[in-house]
């Protein structure tokens, strides 16, 4: 008899929360109301691409070199948040995450580089916009699809009705672009507002 698949989640943390200086306590909080499931979390690159979005208006660059400056400049926020959050398992490369995918015993909560499973060598059959409509929303989405996640959640520092309309979310910026399109298929998706679970709140275990 074949072991049931364990119901996994991804986990995209928004950039802007970065800075906050209670983010990883915010992140603890969040992960202790959530059903425990196999958390895969991906990091955002906040105001460091900002910067290279700057850079971009002012010189006009080639938008595929750019986009793939980006995906290398994600490193470091891993780096940052896995030395905040050294309970987070680290997973730096593939196949580090492969191991960690087919441990059906693990439920923990693991830190993955976006390299470990996006880069402009090795990508999978699903293909992002390799310019400004795909951000860590999309390449989130990638990693959920690529996992079979049944859930995928963005934490940021806005809030959204349950029933949003993700087009509508994708025209007033909230989420990128592509988002739309690459989360077809998986089952649970949804946007929380990290601030809502910042010291002081009263907290709700969730479903």
């Amino acid at each position: 008899m074949t072991d049931k698949k364990p119901a996994m989640r991804v986990v995209k943390l928004g950039g802007s929360l970065l800075i906050n200086p209670d983010l990883a306590v915010a992140v603890r909080r969040w992960l202790t109301a959530q059903t425990q499931r196999k958390t895969a979390i991906i990091v955002g690159g906040g105001e460091l691409i900002d910067v290279m979005r700057a850079m971009d208006r002012r010189f006009e660059l080639d938008l595929t070199a750019m986009h793939w400056r980006c995906i290398r400049l994600l490193r470091h926020t891993f780096e940052i948040v896995s030395e905040l959050m050294p309970e987070l398992v680290p997973i730096g490369d593939a196949t580090a995450l492969e191991r960690w995918c087919h441990d059906r015993g693990d439920r923990s909560a693991a830190l993955v580089a976006v390299d470990a499973f996006y880069d402009s060598q090795a990508r999978g059959p699903i293909s992002l916009p390799t310019n400004w409509a795909t951000t860590t929303d999309s390449i989130a989405a990638l990693l959920a699809r690529q996992l079979e996640a049944t859930e995928l959640v963005l934490l940021k520092s806005c809030s959204v009705a349950e029933t949003i309309d993700w087009q509508e979310a994708a025209r007033r910026e909230i989420v990128d672009a592509a988002f739309p399109q690459f989360i077809e298929g998986i089952p649970d998706v949804r946007l929380v507002n990290l601030k809502d679970h910042l010291p002081g709140t009263t907290l709700q275990q969730e479903d």
